[in-house]
């Protein structure tokens, strides 16, 4: 996704390597934005028009319009998994690989509050960005999904407490400090 992130930059005319406004990529790519109060969902996109649902933090605008810049620029890609894709591409675009990778080093990869806060997302979006971006392996359980990055045989995962362990992802349930719960299709 990280090549699309750059395409995407450098077609709107930003730095590829820092992160953007949003509002600024969608209008660097010809895209309008507009808020809407009425709608069942955090953004929605019509052609080139978004719309994002007002009254819902900036975090979740800020998300809900990568998403949509994103799901534009892949509109033409017939797969059925096109959702986690677009949802990859949309923490790509709000932190470039670099500058997600320079403000790792300086908070920690488990820093996952405060690396939302430093590139106004949440941190679920940077749990999962640790994981494109670093290649780690991590698994996200939420109410709504489980959701894992970088899950081959075995990997680094970071530990609750601190540091790495290399395990097998098969002992993740168990291992490492974490706790999870449900299932993983593959």
């Amino acid at each position: 996704m990280d090549t699309e992130q750059r395409d995407l930059f450098e077609l709107a005319g930003l730095n590829a390597s820092e992160p953007a406004p949003m509002l600024h990529l969608a209008a660097g790519l010809g895209l309008t934005v507009e808020p809407a109060r009425h709608i069942g969902v955090d953004g929605v996109r019509v052609d080139d028009h978004i719309r994002v649902r007002y009254g819902i933090s900036r975090e979740r605008q800020r998300f809900a319009l990568a998403h949509e810049i994103a799901e534009w620029h892949m509109r033409h890609v017939v797969d059925p998994r096109i959702e986690e894709q677009v949802n990859q591409l949309a923490a790509a675009l709000i932190a470039p690989r670099m500058a997600f990778q320079r403000m790792v080093n300086a908070l920690g990869v488990t820093a996952w509050r405060e690396l939302g806060e430093a590139f106004g997302t949440t941190s679920t979006c940077m749990a999962l960005r640790a994981g494109e971006a670093m290649g780690i392996s991590l698994v996200v359980v939420s109410p709504a999904a489980i959701r894992a990055r970088g899950l081959s045989g075995a990997g680094r995962v970071p530990r609750r407490s601190g540091g790495w362990c290399d395990a097998p992802i098969s002992s993740l349930r168990y291992g490492c400090g974490w706790s999870i719960s449900g299932t993983v299709g593959s």
